[in-house]
């Protein structure tokens, strides 16, 4: 079996490009929802949904530079013929091989539960566990709302079937109740009267996230080049003039093992028991400033019985690309994993600590 290996160690430092309170859309310096954490002196985290991404295809677009497009437009000087300028794309295809069960994943998932818990009371706020909501009489008729729906949500993932190359945990103990948008939560009266009382009951505020966590990291440089070739002979009396059109798209890239959050869609209670419609978000990838260790390398056969493997498909699949398998053990991938979280969940506690005053 032929396998290129392309690295197997990448020793790079990747460091946070913003500062902790510019990390978030909606709560920091600034931000439309600091007022609804203003003053706050506890939070809870009753939802924390998280995706492992285990194939990912980085899709890069870019239009021709002005140097090429001038380039080109000359080319076409003393001819009928015009320029017009040109996009390239280039796509790359990641797949995660790492020997983990819906027990590994789950395991994790109750890992990053209890670092967010810790890292935010370590920035000053009193935080009730995930465990112990169920001491407050206003939690009961919330959990019991969301009861089919967050079993639904583990129902998916019980079998670990890929589909779109994520698969989705909950903590154990955790419900499922917000997708990052109002239409996947019923705003009735009842649930706003229960969220309200919950915040009353254990003076916190509510706090419910979705994340997706890459295990690779992909940079793409795309270079469009496009020439016209244009030639002049003499065919008997006439002069005759042809042109043609040459275009290519040469692509680089470079995929380091290092993991980031990709996204987070967050919904934060108001004091009124309601949601604004619009969630907290990440700016841009949280990407984790360490690396892991990993093998990197393309395998046709290998690439088929993984895509096999994921997509649960039942016939053989024919891989006519080379897909970047990023090869570690269970070890390395979860010790990279809590890494990033605690990363991660010191920077949102820091954000939390700035909103709470209100911002600037």
């Amino acid at each position: 079996m032929k396998k290129t290996v392309i690295v197997c160690l990448v020793g790079i430092m990747v460091s946070l490009n913003v500062s902790a309170q510019d990390l978030f859309e909606g709560i920091g310096t600034k931000g439309s929802q600091n007022r609804n954490i203003k003053g706050a002196e506890g939070f809870i985290v009753p939802q924390l949904s998280v995706g492992f991404e285990t194939f990912i295809e980085t899709v890069k677009i870019q239009q021709e530079s002005k140097l090429s497009n001038v380039r080109n437009n000359l080319a076409t000087v003393g001819t009928n013929k015009n320029y017009v300028r040109k996009s390239g794309a280039a796509k790359v295809t990641t797949i995660l091989s790492v020997d983990m069960g819906p027990e590994d994943f789950q395991s994790l998932t109750n890992d990053f539960q209890k670092i967010l818990e810790e890292e935010i009371e370590n920035a000053g706020f009193k935080v009730t566990p995930l465990g112990e909501l169920v001491k407050f009489n206003s939690y009961a008729p919330i959990k019991e709302r969301f009861g089919n729906k967050t079993e639904k949500t583990k129902g998916k993932t019980a079998e670990v079937e890929v589909g779109d190359g994520k698969v989705m945990f909950l903590p154990e103990g955790g419900i499922m109740m917000y997708n990052g948008d109002l239409r996947s939560v019923s705003m009735g009266i009842g649930l706003i009267k229960n969220l309200k009382n919950l915040m009353q009951e254990s003076n916190s505020v509510i706090l419910m996230q979705n994340l997706d966590i890459d295990f690779s990291n992909v940079e793409l440089d795309v270079d469009f080049k496009s020439r016209m070739r244009v030639s002049t002979s003499n065919v008997g009396y006439y002069k005759v003039t042809s042109s043609d059109n040459s275009t290519s798209t040469d692509a680089s890239y470079n995929v380091y093992p290092v993991m980031k959050i990709k996204n987070n869609n967050m919904g934060i209670v108001d004091k009124s028991g309601s949601m604004p419609a619009a969630p907290v978000s990440l700016k841009e990838d949280f990407v984790s400033d360490i690396p892991y260790e990993a093998n990197l390398y393309t395998d046709k056969k290998k690439s088929e019985s993984l895509f096999t493997q994921l997509f649960s498909l039942k016939r053989k699949v024919d891989v006519d690309f080379d897909p970047i398998i990023v090869e570690m053990s269970k070890e390395a991938y979860m010790d990279a994993s809590r890494h990033l979280f605690r990363k991660y969940s010191q920077e949102f506690a820091k954000t939390l600590a700035i909103g709470a005053k209100g911002g600037k």
